[in-house]
């Protein structure tokens, strides 16, 4: 990946104002979230219940969203990546940095907002914080990799909104049938110690995951604006 191409997506990142709001609305909710459930004092395994309560489910997928228009405020990856084509940059290269930069972002807040969820809530009843912390944040960084990439293919193939429809029906259809398997919110919800997608394993799972944040990041970057 060329430096000079990564240039790009900084300078957006850098610029960016209103588009921030969505992106740090949805961390405080999941921070608040966490200072909720420690508040409430003697709450046994509170680390689930501020992850799988509203984090995992609902603000994770928000931040990936969120992440993807911060950086592809056009709506869709290739005409984010255009201004680097009009300078000369193949128009695939391109669009695949890009769309690895919004992965690179929604995957850092993602885990670094999971870490500070375990801290937060983190309880006598919990896994110890060394092994919680990690874990968690891994997983979370997993996710968002994931959905950054499936919200990308959404606007790709089906407009500005495209991301918006997919989260609609990830959060309809994600977590049972065909839907647990094709949508991350099924594999998710598995790594975070819910029930398993499609009776697999939380390791096929969390392969899944990868699969998904390199099948969905390819057909994004491969699908040409009209």
């Amino acid at each position: 990946m060329s430096l000079t191409l990564l240039r790009h997506p900084l300078a957006r990142l850098r610029s960016a104002r209103l588009r921030l709001l969505p992106w740090l609305g949805w961390a405080l909710l999941a921070v608040g979230g966490a200072v909720a459930t420690r508040l409430q004092g003697g709450s046994s395994h509170a680390v689930d219940h501020a992850v799988r309560g509203t984090f995992g489910p609902l603000l994770l997928p928000l931040l990936a969203l969120a992440c993807v228009g911060l950086l592809c405020p056009e709506g869709t990856l290739d005409e984010a990546a255009r201004p680097l084509v009009l300078l000369g940059a193949p128009r695939r290269r391109a669009a695949l940095t890009h769309g690895l930069a919004v992965i690179t972002l929604a995957a850092a807040s993602a885990g670094v907002l999971g870490a500070l969820i375990v801290a937060v809530a983190h309880g006598p009843t919990d896994a110890p914080l060394l092994v919680d912390l990690p874990s968690t944040a891994g997983v979370a960084a997993l996710g968002a990799a994931g959905y950054a990439s499936y919200f990308m293919m959404g606007s790709a193939f089906l407009g500005r909104a495209g991301g918006g429809v997919l989260f609609v029906i990830d959060f309809l259809a994600g977590g049972f049938g065909a839907g647990a398997l094709l949508t991350p919110r099924g594999h998710l919800r598995a790594l975070m110690g819910g029930p398993l997608a499609a009776q697999l394993s939380p390791r096929v799972s969390s392969v899944a995951l990868v699969v998904m944040a390199v099948v969905f990041l390819a057909l994004a970057s491969s699908r040409r604006a009209r």
